[in-house]
């Protein structure tokens, strides 16, 4: 069985992410994304996850924490680049007006 692996990276917009954004990688990521988006200078944040190969409901987890760190710090945030697969796990948690998706 191949690596479980998932890869944060600061961008000009916000943040890059890369790989499986499940259960066994959301721990490492929860801290490194939330000092990414501080150190993030401007109000707009957008989530690329255009690489993001699978999504768990960890992953959705991950993604809310986000959002509502952004939002207790006065920044907005947009994913970009969605995965479909993603998009409906986020449809059957009905949890599509939490999030802004482009």
């Amino acid at each position: 069985m191949s690596d479980v692996i998932a890869t944060i990276e600061p961008t000009e917009q916000g943040l890059a992410l890369a790989g499986d954004l499940v259960y066994k990688t959301v721990p490492d990521l929860v801290q490194l994304g939330e000092t990414a988006l501080t150190n993030h200078s401007s109000s707009e944040v957008i989530i690329n996850c255009s690489e993001v190969k699978r999504l768990d409901s960890a992953g959705v987890s991950l993604l809310l924490e986000w959002t509502r760190f952004c939002t207790e710090n006065n920044k907005s945030i947009t994913l970009v680049g969605f995965p479909q697969q993603a998009r409906s796990l986020i449809e059957t948690f009905k949890l599509g007006e939490l999030f802004k998706l482009a």
